[in-house]
């Protein structure tokens, strides 16, 4: 599993080339916590804050979602404005292929 480790609080990835074979496409106006991974072939639309988490490959998260706290397995799909996890809270796991409709707390 290839992972990306978030070295700044807003990302601006852009690589659609790269998409599905070594790198995430990460959207604009995005905020990811220095302290989160993201796999390979992942989408994390435009709004979304990911904080203290783990997102496995080929995960899509739609827009302005706030996930933290958590681990997500490969090939899970989360709609727009879905909340997963608190930031002080206890952790919350997704298994692999996993759907949560939009706007979900």
């Amino acid at each position: 599993m290839s992972l990306l480790s978030a070295s700044h609080s807003t990302s601006s990835i852009s690589t659609q080339e790269k998409f599905g074979e070594s790198f995430p496409l990460i959207e604009t106006d995005t905020i990811i916590s220095s302290n989160s991974t993201i796999g390979s072939g992942s989408w994390i639309r435009r709004g979304t804050s990911i904080t203290r988490s783990i997102i496995h490959e080929s995960v899509f998260i739609g827009f302005r979602c706030k996930i933290a706290t958590a681990t997500i397995a490969a090939h899970c799909q989360i709609a727009s404005l879905t909340h997963i996890g608190r930031p002080n809270g206890p952790p919350v796991v997704l298994e692999e292929a996993v759907w949560i409709g939009a706007a979900q707390l």
